[in-house]
C-alpha cells in the first residue's frame, strides 16, 4: 500500500515493528525480505513514485572537496538512484579488503570471499544472470583476451542490468499486506532514549509543512552514503557529535567510483579486440558482458615500491621539484615528473551534517 504522507494530519503518530528509511535499491531489497511476515513494516520514501523537482532539490548541498554533483548523482524518488543508473556491475577485488600500509585506514575485518554468497543473491535481485566474472569463461563465446606480457594489465568482466527497482518491484511492494510505503516523507531526526543507544522514533516532515512521528522496534537506514551520515549527524540531541559518532568516523570515507584516463592503447588493427572490449553495447536483459583492460594490484605489492611508503616514485623530492596540484585541492602536492600525490587533499571523502539543505 502506498500513502501520500502530505495528507496526514499534523503531529500524527504512526507505530510499526520495522521502519526502513529510504526506498532505493537497498531499502526495496530489504523490504522484499519482509514480505508476508507476521509483523508490519513501514517504508519511508522522500519522493514520489515519479520524479519531483522540488523533492530532488533536497539532494543539493555545498561541496568543499573534489568536484562532485550532489544533486545530479542521486535520484530522490521511489527506486532511488536505480532510476538513472548505467547498470554497470562488478564485485570488489580481493585487494580492496586488504590492509595496505600505504593506504591510511585500509583493511576490512573480512575478505572478499565472505561477500560472495551475498553477491550471488544481489545478482538475482539485479537480474544480472549467473555470478561469473572470469574472462576465460567468455572467450569461446566472444573473442580472445588481449595478450599482454606479464600481469600488469588484465581483462576484467563487467555485467550490465537495466533493472529499475522502482518499476520492477513496485507492484510487489504495493500488494504486500504487511508493508506500507509513505511517499513525500522526509526523515529529519532520529530520536533515542536517554542513553542515545536505542532509537525510539523518527521525526518525518513533508515539504508542504506537515510533520508526523513514527515509532518502531527496529530502524533500518537505507538512504545511501551521503544521506545516512547526514541524518546521523543531525540527530544530535543526546550526543552532540551525532548518533554512532563516538569515534568521529560518521561521514568520513565516502567512496565513489572515480574515473580518470590512465593511458591510451594504440592498436595496429583497431578491430581485433572489438568483440570482447566493445563499449557500445546497450544494456538489455542479459547482454554478453564487455571486457575492460585494468591495471592489476600486483605492482603496488612489490617490496620496496615507494608508493607503499606514501612517497612519490622518485623518492625524496625537494620543495622546488614539487608543484601545487592544478585542481587546487588544499595541501596536496604533485611531483612535477611523475605526478604522484605528495599529500592527501583536505576534506576528501567526508560528509558533513552542515551541508546546505532546503
Amino acid at each position: 500500500m502506498f500513502i501520500d504522507a502530505r495528507q496526514l494530519p499534523e503531529e500524527t503518530s504512526v507505530e510499526t515493528a520495522v521502519c526502513i528509511i529510504g526506498a532505493g535499491a537497498a531499502g526495496i531489497t530489504v523490504a522484499r525480505e519482509f514480505i508476508g511476515r507476521s509483523f508490519q513494516v513501514v517504508l519511508l520514501e522522500s519522493g514520489a513514485l515519479d520524479y519531483d523537482e522540488a523533492t530532488q532539490t533536497l539532494c543539493d548541498g555545498e561541496n568543499a572537496g573534489r568536484p562532485y554533483s550532489l544533486i545530479g548523482s542521486r535520484m530522490r524518488y521511489f527506486g532511488g538512484s536505480t532510476n538513472h543508473w548505467g547498470g554497470q556491475c562488478r564485485p570488489l577485488d580481493e585487494i580492496d579488503f586488504e590492509e595496505r600500509d600505504w593506504v591510511p585506514h585500509s583493511g576490512w575485518p573480512f575478505g572478499r570471499s565472505h561477500l560472495d554468497p551475498f553477491y550471488e543473491r544481489a545478482h538475482s535481485i539485479c537480474q544480472l544472470g549467473a555470478f561469473v566474472y572470469d574472462a576465460a569463461a567468455y572467450e569461446a563465446r566472444i573473442d580472445s583476451r588481449a595478450a599482454f606480457i606479464g600481469r600488469r594489465v588484465v581483462t576484467k568482466i563487467f555485467r550490465y542490468t537495466s533493472t529499475l527497482f522502482g518499476q520492477v518491484y513496485r507492484d510487489e511492494i504495493r500488494r504486500s499486506r504487511n508493508i506500507t510505503t509513505y511517499l513525500f516523507a522526509n526523515v529529519v531526526e532520529i530520536e533515542t532514549d536517554e542513553s542515545g543507544r536505542t532509537a525510539t522514533r523518527v521525526r518525518v516532515a513533508c515539504l508542504q509543512g506537515n510533520k508526523f512521528w513514527l515509532s518502531a522496534k527496529l530502524f533500518i537506514l537505507a538512504t545511501g552514503g551521503i544521506e545516512n551520515p547526514r541524518l546521523l549527524l543531525l540527530s544530535n540531541k543526546v550526543h552532540r557529535a551525532g548518533l554512532g559518532n563516538q569515534y568521529d568516523l560518521v561521514g568520513r570515507f565516502f567512496m565513489e567510483h572515480a574515473c580518470f584516463k590512465s593511458g591510451i592503447l594504440a592498436l595496429t588493427q583497431p578491430t581485433v579486440l572489438e568483440a570482447l572490449y566493445a563499449t557500445n553495447q546497450e544494456p538489455g536483459d542479459h547482454p554478453i558482458p564487455p571486457g575492460q583492460l585494468r591495471g592489476t594490484s600486483a605492482e603496488p605489492r612489490q617490496p620496496g615500491d615507494p608508493r607503499q611508503r606514501g612517497r612519490c616514485p622518485r623518492q625524496e623530492q625537494s620543495a622546488t621539484e614539487l608543484e601545487d596540484d592544478p585542481q587546487g585541492q588544499g595541501e596536496r602536492k604533485t611531483c612535477t615528473e611523475c605526478h604522484w600525490p605528495r599529500d592527501r587533499p583536505r576534506g576528501a571523502g567526508q560528509v558533513d551534517a552542515g551541508a546546505k539543505r532546503r
